[in-house]
């Protein structure tokens, strides 16, 4: 089956200082505006969706930036070649469109929050075969996402361990028993590697450095 996923690229803008209260503590910069983000999965991790029942080979957050400091990203996720761990290794597709990650700088805690947001009428949806359908509306998150800066220069990028748990979704169909849980469980378990890029309106350019303080 074939599909077509439509990339929604916002972002949105730190506004103004933030007080010794305020719940997001540290933030995004980019040496240069706008900028093209992608997050690709590390090479020891998938994506893992309810006690790692579906893992997927390579997935990719991707988005733009306007602004050299921002206190939050969005981002759209791509997942591919998906499948459960059953030994029979069920084929999953994940359909993404209308839907995006937002991503929030790190809280005192060292946490950053993560998101789910969706267009009207748009959830994201994991469908087993035609075995089973799981379907996550827009939310929040209990824990979220652990970042450490890396590289220098030009090459700076920011390794994010997403730990996201407590997502509710929907299920439907006779054998979703077998591939999730009670439909408040459900988690992602994943580390990113997040690079920007100068955003040229085609073809990303040059690599340009992001990190968060």
């Amino acid at each position: 089956m074939t599909r077509r996923l439509a990339v929604v690229l916002v972002t949105v803008l730190a506004c103004g200082a933030l007080s010794a209260s305020a719940a997001v503590a540290h933030e995004f910069h980019f040496e240069s505006s706008p900028s093209y983000l992608t997050s690709e999965a590390n090479s020891s991790f998938g994506n893992s969706v309810n006690a790692a029942k579906v893992k997927c080979a390579k997935a990719n957050f991707i988005g733009t930036t306007t602004g050299t400091v921002v206190s939050q990203v969005v981002v759209h996720p791509v997942y591919m070649n998906c499948v459960t761990n059953l030994e029979s290794k069920n084929v999953v597709e994940i359909f993404t469109q209308g839907c995006d990650y937002v991503f929030a700088g790190k809280t005192e805690s060292e946490h950053g929050r993560f998101s789910i947001q969706c267009e009207a009428g748009k959830k994201i949806e994991y469908k087993v075969e035609g075995l089973c359908t799981a379907k996550f509306s827009p939310q929040t998150a209990a824990q979220g996402l652990h970042y450490v800066n890396a590289g220098s220069g030009k090459s700076r990028d920011i390794v994010a361990t997403l730990t996201a748990s407590g997502l509710d979704y929907e299920l439907s169909g006779a054998f979703c028993s077998l591939f999730f849980g009670n439909g408040e469980d459900g988690s992602l378990q994943s580390s990113y590697t997040a690079r920007a890029y100068q955003d040229t309106g085609a073809i990303p350019g040059p690599q340009v450095g992001t990190w968060i303080e």
